[in-house]
This record gives C-alpha cells, sequence and structure tokens, in this order.
C-alpha cells in the first residue's frame, strides 16, 4: 500500500554530501519505518494514495533560462485516490486538513488546504530571479494539522535550473574557471544556455597531471516537450592519460540549456586535475529535414553562419532505402487467454497485419513501424511486436518498439512480415487496419547527390560547389539535384524512398555531429524503347495494318492461355495459322511440362521440344554468338532476338532431356532396364546432355535439374546430390529438401539422411509462430 511508501520516505535519512539528484530521499531507516506504520496505522489516510500534478506534470521543472526571468504562477492538482475495494462510506467521509509548506523563500504556496474525496487544487509561485547558476532542488510539503509529526503527506518537487550565459560573443566559448579536481565516482554538472544560432558544440577535457590517467563519462542532455530525453543525449567513455587532451563533439538545440556532466570512473585510482571548455558553432539550414522528391527538379537550401565565420562544404549522402507496405490482411479477434485478460474482466483484442516483402537481392534490413516505433510504456497501444518469416514459415526474427536494435541479413526471395497490435478497445484498432508498415534495406554503395552553388550552374551541370566562407550572419544558397536514372538502384520502385543525411561543415567534427534527415523519392522511371529500336520500331508499328495488329494481338493472347485451356485445340488452330512461330511452340511445350499429368505425356513433351528445337537455326545462332562487335544498323534488334532463341532452344533442351530421363528413371523403378525402349531414351538423354553442353554450364540454375536427372540416370549419385544441393540454395522448400533425402539414401549416407529428416519440422513448420 502507499501508507509504505510514505512510511519509507518520511523516515529515510539523507546522506550529507551527496547531491539530491543521486540520493533521492536519502537511505531507508527500516526500522524506523517499520515503528512510523505501527504509530500511524489508524489514520484517516492509510488508504489513500495522493495523485499530484503540475499542468499535467509531475512536478515543477525550470529548465530554459527564457522561463525564468519573471516569477512562475502553476497550478498543483492533489487528488485522493482509493483502491477499488475500499467502501463509499469510507471515501464520503474522507475529509483532511493540510498544511502547505515551503522550506525556501523563492517558492511561495497557500498556508492550508482542504482535502476530501475529489480533487482540489492550490497556485504555487516560484521566483527564481535571485538563485545563483547551477541546479536548485526543494519540495512543497503537504502535512496534517492534526498530527505533523507523522510526516509529509504528499510532496510537490520543485526543480529550478539556472544556466549561464556564453559571455565569450567572439569565439562563443565557455572555459571552467579554474582547475577541476576529480575523485573516483566524483561528478561535475554544467548548465549552459545554448546561444541563438549554435547546432554543435566541442567539448575539449586536458589533463594537468603528469601520472594519473583517468577514465571519464562525458554526458550531455538537453530537454525538449513531448521527447523522450534520449532523443537528444550524447555520451561518451574515455581514457585521459597524462597531460593528454580529448576532444568531442555533439549537436545541440539553440536556445535550450544543454547539461554537461562530467564524471570520473568509479573504479579509477588516485586524483586527476582537468581543464575543460565548450565552444559553439552553427551553420544553419533554412530546411532542417530535407525532403526530396524526384519530380520536383533543383531544391534551394540557404545556410545561415550567425554567430562567427565558418566554412561551408555540403555533402549529401543516401545510404538506406525504404519499403513501404500496405498489409496484404489484417485480423481482428479477443485474446481469451488467463493471460490477456485484465482483472476483473476486461477483455483485450489483437489485430493482426500480414505483409509481404519480397528481397531482391541479399542484404541487410531493418524492418519498422513508425507509427508506433520508438514508444514502449508511454504508448496509447498496449503492444506491439513482429515477426519475420520466410517463405517456408521459419522465423527469421521478430522486433518491437525500438527498431534500431533489429537488423537481420536476408537472402534473395519471399518474405512475410505479421504484426501484432493489443488493445482493449476493438474500435482503436479498426483504425490501424491499413497501417503502412516499413522496411529499411542497405544500399550497396552510397548515392551522393550533386549540389551547385547556383541555379544556373546545376542546370548546365558545371561547376559544383566546393568550399565557401560564410561570414557572421551571411547567407550561402546552395542548389540540389536530383539523382541520375541511372545512379537509382534497381530495388527502389516508384513510393519508395532513399534516406540519408546532409551536413554543410567543412571540419570533420561539425560533418559528423551537425546532420540533418534526407528523405529522396523515388519517382517512375524513363520509358526505354522496345528492342532498343527507339522510334524505328515506333514507325513500323505505325505503318502496321489495324487488321494485322489484331491478329497478332489474339494469336498472343490465345498462346498465354494455352496452360489454363485445352492447348492441344487451341494449338492445332494456330499452327495452321503461324507455322513458324517460335513462341507459339514454346508455349506448347511448357503447357505439356508444367501439367499435372505430365509423367503420363511425356513422348509428347519430347516431341514438342523437338519442335523448338527445330524451329532455331543453330548455326545461324552460333555464327551470332561468336561476333565481337555487331556493326549492323539494327543490332540492338537482332540481339534481342536472338537471345530468346538462345533462351528457347536452351529451355527445350533440358524439358526434353528431362522427360527422357524420367522414362528412364520409371523403366529403372518398374525393372524394365533391358527393354528398347530404355535403351533409346537413355540415348536421347546422352545426346540431349552434350548438345545442353554447347549452349550453357550444366549448374546454371535455369538447366541444374536436367542435369541432376541425368546424373540419377548414369547412377553418378554424387553429381546428382551436387545439383540438387544447388536447386534447394535457390529455391528453399520441402520437396527440394526431401528429393536430397531420397539422392542421400541412394548413395547410403543414411545419418545424413535421418538427420536432414529430423530437421524438416523446424525448417519447415506448417504454421507461423504464435505470437
Amino acid at each position: 500500500p502507499h501508507s509504505v511508501k510514505t512510511a519509507l520516505e518520511n523516515t529515510a535519512q539523507k546522506v550529507e554530501g551527496v547531491e539530491v539528484f543521486a540520493q533521492g530521499h536519502g537511505v531507508l531507516q527500516v526500522e524506523k519505518a517499520f515503528e512510523h506504520l505501527r504509530q500511524h496505522a489508524d489514520s484517516v489516510e492509510r488508504n489513500v494514495r495522493f495523485c499530484v500534478a503540475v499542468n499535467g506534470g509531475r512536478g515543477v521543472h525550470l529548465r530554459q533560462a527564457t522561463s525564468q526571468r519573471k516569477p512562475t504562477e502553476m497550478t498543483v492538482s492533489v487528488e485522493p485516490v482509493y483502491a477499488e475495494e475500499i467502501d463509499a462510506n469510507e471515501k464520503i467521509a474522507f475529509s483532511l486538513h493540510v498544511s502547505l509548506v515551503s522550506e525556501v523563500p523563492w517558492v511561495h504556496v497557500p498556508p492550508c488546504l482542504e482535502l476530501m474525496n475529489s480533487a482540489r487544487t492550490f497556485v504555487i509561485k516560484v521566483d527564481p530571479r535571485g538563485l545563483r547558476e547551477g541546479a536548485h532542488y526543494t519540495e512543497v510539503l503537504g502535512y496534517d494539522i492534526s498530527n505533523p509529526q507523522k510526516g509529509p503527506l504528499f510532496r510537490v518537487p520543485v526543480t529550478v535550473v539556472r544556466p549561464e550565459a556564453v559571455q565569450d560573443k567572439v569565439q562563443y566559448k565557455v572555459t571552467s574557471d579554474r582547475e577541476v579536481t576529480f575523485k573516483p565516482g566524483q561528478v561535475h554538472r554544467r548548465f549552459i544556455d545554448v546561444p541563438l544560432g549554435a547546432t554543435w558544440a566541442e567539448f575539449t577535457i586536458q589533463s594537468l597531471s603528469p601520472e594519473t590517467v583517468g577514465r571519464f563519462i562525458l554526458h550531455v542532455v538537453q530537454l525538449q516537450p513531448q521527447s523522450a530525453y534520449r532523443t537528444h543525449e550524447s555520451y561518451k567513455f574515455f581514457n585521459l592519460t597524462e597531460l593528454g587532451e580529448v576532444s568531442y563533439t555533439c549537436p545541440v538545440l539553440e536556445g535550450v540549456t544543454v547539461e554537461m556532466c562530467l564524471a570520473r570512473w568509479w573504479a579509477s585510482l588516485g586524483e586527476v586535475n582537468i581543464n575543460y571548455s565548450v565552444t559553439f558553432h552553427g551553420l544553419q539550414p533554412s530546411i532542417t529535414a530535407l525532403n526530396l522528391h524526384a519530380a520536383n527538379g533543383i531544391t534551394r537550401v540557404d545556410v545561415k553562419s550567425p554567430l562567427k565565420h565558418e566554412d561551408v562544404q555540403p555533402t549529401i549522402k543516401l545510404e538506406h532505402g525504404v519499403c513501404p507496405l500496405r498489409p496484404a490482411e489484417f485480423k481482428i479477434r479477443p485474446l481469451v487467454g488467463d493471460r490477456d485478460v485484465l482483472p476483473p474482466t476486461r477483455p483485450s483484442y489483437e489485430l493482426v497485419l500480414t505483409y509481404n516483402y519480397h528481397q531482391t537481392k541479399t542484404g541487410e534490413v531493418m524492418p519498422h513501424c513508425p507509427t508506433l516505433c520508438d514508444l514502449l510504456y508511454e504508448s496509447d497501444y498496449d503492444s506491439q511486436l513482429w515477426m519475420l518469416f520466410d517463405s517456408n514459415k521459419q522465423l527469421m526474427g521478430s522486433g518491437d518498439a525500438y527498431p534500431h536494435q533489429y537488423n537481420f541479413k536476408l537472402e534473395k526471395g519471399d518474405y512475410v512480415i505479421r504484426l501484432q497490435i493489443r488493445h482493449e478497445t476493438k474500435d482503436l484498432l479498426e483504425k490501424l487496419k491499413d497501417l503502412v508498415f516499413l522496411v529499411q534495406y542497405k544500399l550497396p554503395n552510397a548515392l551522393a547527390l550533386d549540389i551547385y552553388p547556383s541555379k544556373s550552374n546545376a542546370l548546365l551541370g558545371k561547376a559544383k560547389f566546393g568550399t565557401q566562407r560564410c561570414g557572421i550572419g551571411g547567407t550561402a544558397p546552395m542548389f540540389i539535384t536530383p539523382l541520375p536514372d541511372d545512379k537509382i538502384p534497381k530495388a527502389a520502385s516508384p513510393g519508395h524512398y532513399l534516406v540519408g543525411q546532409i551536413s554543410y561543415a567543412k571540419t570533420e567534427p561539425g560533418k559528423k555531429s551537425a546532420t540533418y534527415p534526407v528523405h529522396y523519392v523515388v519517382t517512375t522511371p524513363p520509358c526505354k524503347p522496345k528492342n532498343g529500336a527507339g522510334g524505328k520500331d515506333k514507325d513500323k508499328k505505325e505503318d502496321k495494318d489495324p487488321q494485322e495488329e489484331f491478329a497478332e494481338a489474339l494469336r498472343d493472347l490465345k498462346i498465354q492461355w494455352m496452360a489454363k485451356l485445352d492447348s492441344k485445340a487451341i494449338y492445332e488452330e494456330l499452327k495452321e495459322l503461324h507455322p513458324n512461330h517460335l513462341p507459339l511452340h514454346v508455349g506448347r511445350l511448357q503447357a505439356l511440362d508444367n501439367d499435372k499429368e505430365r509423367l503420363k505425356q511425356l513422348d509428347d513433351i519430347i516431341a514438342a521440344a523437338d519442335v523448338v528445337i527445330g524451329q532455331v537455326d543453330t548455326a545461324e545462332l552460333a555464327s551470332f554468338l561468336a561476333l565481337k562487335t555487331d556493326t549492323r544498323p539494327d543490332a540492338s534488334t537482332i540481339k534481342v532476338e536472338m537471345e530468346k532463341k538462345k533462351a528457347a532452344l536452351i529451355d527445350a533442351v533440358c524439358r526434353k532431356g528431362s522427360a527422357a530421363a524420367d522414362k528412364v528413371l520409371q523403366a529403372l523403378d518398374e525393372d524394365a532396364v533391358d527393354s528398347t525402349d530404355v535403351v533409346k531414351d537413355l540415348a536421347t538423354v546422352k545426346e540431349t546432355f552434350e548438345e545442353l553442353l554447347k549452349w550453357a554450364d550444366p549448374m546454371d540454375i535455369k538447366v541444374v535439374s536436367f542435369t541432376m536427372k541425368h546424373a540419377m540416370v548414369k547412377g553418378q549419385y554424387g553429381r546428382a546430390i551436387r545439383a540438387a544441393q544447388k536447386i534447394l540454395d535457390d529455391k528453399s522448400n520441402k520437396d527440394n529438401e526431401k528429393k536430397c533425402i531420397e539422392l542421400y539414401k541412394k548413395i547410403g549416407w543414411d545419418h545424413i539422411a535421418k538427420h536432414t529428416e529430423r530437421w524438416l519440422p523446424v525448417r519447415y513448420p506448417q504454421a507461423y509462430t504464435p505470437f
């Protein structure tokens, strides 16, 4: 109960020489706290918790210099809060006369307050104008007038930080007034009012001890409303050698008090004397968060130097791409488990959003939900958890509110992300059913945007922005051009954006500290002429008769539907009209080879493959591939056509060889090894494989399936396992894993087969891992 906490606070003993921010109420006195509880067990407020709020906060905290130029008045609310099981009559009868006490002359409060079973308010006035520089802490205490010996019933903390102004208006430098001696564990704290226009600060610590090495911690904090302290926090651990010097830079916010805390490591030995200084620098851009769109063309940014002369040398680096994802499906359901029902019987609901993501190449990714990230206990929703799965439902990783802690290296392939959000109100979850989820991926190489000193240079691509000296109050305009189309990553589709940072300072410390975020939105890529023909292909298309175009379009449409309808009837119909159209015969072959009844029509597949092979002039194709340079005017068009013929030839050879190999393997299973058909099929497999070697590498992923079957027909199971592993590496699924197990057993590797079979349920789970 709250009375135990009150007893511990009122009986704790303060420690001399330790600042209040470090010790709180002091050292606990267990026996005195127990005696306090025993003596005041019958007090009126034994079951009451007092909720104190000051203008929505937990106390009075005056930190900025602008808020301390005159007295400040704030409203304090004190509300008695009972536990749910307390009788209503006891709540109604509650009445307490409270004496308000301020222990310092710069805090003024009313003399008394009458408390009942409702929130009551009073005004507190703080006048910090006469305080010295540094941190000051006090409390407004509320005592029971009838029994003040039991100590305060509630406390209103009051903290006033008086920052010191920077007196040096030339270098904007603050130094230690004297040598500072550090013992182990000693803390030195200083508050400085950051000058207007400052964007980064440089801290320099110098040792004055010739024989002692010291380990120190430098902690720099600035506080902003509605922002966590870590948003503007910097810290550094460093070793200070004998008579050595260490420099550290960090970003700062202008006009906001910065707290510099320098502490010596507690496990150090001896004393160290040091001097330190803080120097402020400033380059203020007209746009702090730079959002660039490729379609907007040239973007202007003006950089101002308000404090002193600074060298300007802007650089932009884009290091990551971001892929926005919309949910493919969502599901809201109540959670009925005992752990999901809040007392007494408050149900909780979960929203599960499913996102599909394709990784174009192996790389590092960081999934995150920007709407909810960086909020944990202060979030309005109960939880936010996400899980990343591969195409086989295997869990690759998971994360929550802090995305920068979860980076994963993914192979090329398809992935599924499932996001769970919980809340007591179903309607609030309904609002998030279309929530956007982001996957940030690392670019292979950082991309740089070009920056020019004038718009004319940017338009004409003349001299870029070098180094420019910016005087006090001067402005340096700069013009940023879009990223060239050939430099945009292939993985970045329209709607994706690239993220990075821009820095304006020339010095290395300024480049590292004073950086600003950059978002570059990718637009639609430029239209490229088909077949590389430029306007010639367009002119030919315009010369075609509309009836002829219609006939060709109808032919191509029928070829596309051959795999779904009765392909034989469509094929025979089109064959009479277009006997030499290669895509027609390729479509027929693919329709037969991809059919569910494939094993029953292997002869038809071989015959269809022979037709495709016969349509390709191999001598002409080989002559073209032997050319080093083609100087013909339509060389690009010819190259595209020849590549299509080569791909069709290799595909037909592989399908023919695979069909013949399947016939042989079926015969081997039926012990019909010596039949005439098997001998003929073996010869077909051999001839087809020899033909394949002329056009492709047998371990190429497009033909490796035929290489595996050829090795199985030859009884070369080691080579077959190698090919099967190649297929499994390219596309990991249960069927390919089982094929490897089958080959392990063929070669007598039963121990590997058993080990792989045991791992199948782990590698290929039947359902997603539950939250």
